[in-house]
């Protein structure tokens, strides 16, 4: 299996963003000594688990407002909300870790979703940062309901400055044409 940074090169190759400057259209916060990251424990091992019960608000049909033909699907837990759970809890993991100024972002996600999990069941999430590079993080993650595995893979986020973010952000949806 080939490492992170491994992955990285190829799946940059891959998308022809080599010695393209990807991570720092992020807006990310770099520095003399990396990223303005204040806590010690931000290092791989870093463990976190997250629990949250599924209602109705968090299935399929829910999405029917959007995507109309969600509305006739089962009343079972959407893929889309067990990526966001699994998303919520790396940013729990690492909040106590991350400046007030500076937020994660996800910018890769490798999961399966592999079984079905009912309205009132609670699902958790384990999480495990295995990798940090620069300003890059990745975490191992599985998700169980009360029952069985439901979901894994893998999460990549990305540190940035909430500030410089957001004004990248409006340039971007200021420019002409746009509302």
């Amino acid at each position: 299996m080939p490492s992170f940074r491994e992955h990285e090169r190829l799946r940059l190759r891959i998308s022809g963003l080599t010695g393209s400057p990807v991570w720092r259209s992020l807006g990310a916060v770099e520095n003399s000594g990396g990223f303005d990251m204040t806590s010690d424990q931000l290092r791989p091992g870093l463990r976190h688990t997250q629990a949250i019960m599924v209602s109705e608000a968090m299935t399929v049909p829910a999405f029917a407002g959007v995507f109309a033909s969600f509305g006739g699907m089962p009343p079972v837990l959407a893929t889309a909300f067990l990526v966001g759970f699994m998303e919520w809890a790396c940013i729990e993991a690492l909040r106590p870790h991350i400046p007030d100024h500076q937020h994660t972002l996800g910018t890769h996600v490798d999961v399966s979703h592999s079984a079905a999990t009912p309205v009132g069941m609670t699902i958790t999430a384990e999480v495990e940062l295995i990798a940090i590079e620069g300003r890059r993080l990745r975490f191992r993650i599985e998700c169980r309901d009360e029952v069985e595995i439901i979901g894994s893979g893998f999460h990549e986020r990305a540190i940035v400055d909430g500030e410089k973010f957001l004004a990248r952000v409006g340039r971007k949806g200021s420019r002409e044409g746009r509302s």
